[in-house]
């Protein structure tokens, strides 16, 4: 039994400089912290005694008999893509924030399950694979209307200023006193409000943009790198 938890994010500085579209041609630049809030799947092999192979507890419950009849789209296309065990399993995903909440939790799902896997086929992954596996999962297998940011952050974990140019990345850890800490914390409130919505439909609209709105980008490149 494997137990994997993945901290979700507040983005600070630099939303939208993070979108292929923008940093394979311009820079991009992102200044995010994750939280105290997390992202948990549980896995375990299944006892060979039922009559399907995969059990799957999300907001749903799916009992699939191969991998072809599972309706989550991230959990099916890992399990298609990196699980390489012949044996039943089970999934158990829980978090401490509801989904649509901003928060990253999408991402955080990916990179806990591309993780899990790869520990459950016994291999170790760094957190710079974990990172581009999940970018490239969701941007290229997936098709999601998506940025690069969250699956870094939680990835690596922490107070991060996130460089993106040409396909690559670079996360530089933000230091503080634990005096500033306090002080940081002490001067943010985060509030949930019951409201939810689907960023892809957002993110769709930012990455269309992109072309049109270059000055907009830069502006928020310099703000980024301004607060950096």
């Amino acid at each position: 039994m494997l137990l994997a938890k993945t901290p979700l994010r507040i983005s600070l500085f630099g939303g939208g400089t993070d979108f292929p579209q923008w940093y394979n041609k311009n820079k991009g630049l992102v200044i995010s912290s994750t939280i105290d809030k997390y992202c948990y799947v549980l896995l375990r092999t299944l006892p060979p005694y039922f009559h399907f192979k995969y059990r799957l507890r999300y907001y749903q419950m799916e009992l699939a008999k191969n991998v072809n009849q599972i309706k989550h789209p991230v959990i099916k296309n890992i399990l298609k893509t990196y699980y390489k065990q012949k044996i039943g399993i089970e999934l158990n995903h829980f978090a401490d924030i509801p989904g649509l909440s901003g928060l990253g939790s999408s991402s955080a799902f990916t990179v806990t399950m591309i993780n899990l896997i790869h520990k459950f086929n016994g291999i170790n992954l760094s957190k710079k694979d974990i990172a581009k596996l999940s970018i490239s999962f969701e941007q290229n297998i997936l098709k999601e209307y998506v940025g690069s940011q969250d699956q870094v952050a939680a990835a690596y974990g922490g107070f991060n200023c996130i460089d993106f140019y040409q396909k690559e990345f670079k996360v530089n850890s933000v230091k503080f006193k634990k005096q500033k800490i306090q002080s940081f914390e002490n001067n943010c409130l985060l509030v949930y409000t019951g409201l939810s919505r689907y960023a892809k439909v957002l993110e769709k609209k930012k990455i269309n943009s992109i072309n049109s709105n270059k000055s907009y980008y830069d502006d928020i490149y310099d703000i980024a790198n301004y607060a950096k």
